[in-house]
């Protein structure tokens, strides 16, 4: 017993470094060749001498990193892109129960702000429909087969072909697999439709 507390206090003083745990391939040779500790029964028997394996060690462990030398390295340029100006028209669109009056209506505004020179053309949530859920079923088209199927973008698809403008048209209820979404489509100036996006 009086063996391991020998041990125990050269650990406090000689073991301040490091955890042995961390560095077993650094402390195991020294640990064999300090074996002897574990057989003495005197603290005042061990050579002090063996102390000094530790402190090289140690001095191994020791980080050259001094953070006042630490620098940031400078900031890149980077090539500023061209600023792009284009105009913007947001439409505000009286709604009916008439369906095709509505669609009629999104076209006139469409083509107003094409006349004013824009390049962008933003239409309201629900702009060919009554916003409720009793509506929704009745006025609901089915954007993916288009033509007949859905009026509401077979317009802006032919506005935005013919006036060469980009159209986020707003959203209208879509019905796709038995169900009904609250759908915005997005038409580039060739017509096609650019993007789709389902409320949640």
């Amino acid at each position: 017993m009086r063996a391991g507390v020998a041990l125990s206090r050269l650990s406090s003083s000689t073991f301040q470094f490091g955890n042995l745990n961390q560095f077993p391939t650094i402390y195991k040779p020294n640990l064999l060749q300090l074996s002897s500790f574990s057989r003495s029964s005197n603290p005042s028997n061990i050579n002090l001498s063996k102390k000094k394996l530790f402190h090289t060690v140690s001095s191994a462990m020791a980080s050259s990193f001094m953070p006042e030398q630490a620098r940031v390295p400078p900031a890149i340029e980077l090539p500023t892109p061209p600023v792009t100006k284009f105009k913007i028209a947001l439409c505000q669109l009286s709604v009916t129960e008439d369906k095709e009056r509505n669609i009629s209506h999104a076209r006139k505004a469409i083509e107003e702000a094409a006349e004013k020179g824009v390049d962008l053309v933003l239409l309201p949530e629900i702009w060919n429909s009554p916003y409720s859920n009793d509506s929704f079923p009745i006025y609901a088209e089915d954007i993916d087969s288009g033509g007949d199927a859905s009026p509401s973008t077979a317009m802006l698809s032919e506005v935005a072909h013919r006036l060469q403008i980009t159209i986020v048209g707003g959203s209208i209820p879509e019905r796709s697999g038995g169900r009904l979404y609250n759908t915005c489509c997005v038409f580039g100036k060739d017509g096609k439709l650019r993007a789709k996006h389902r409320k949640m």
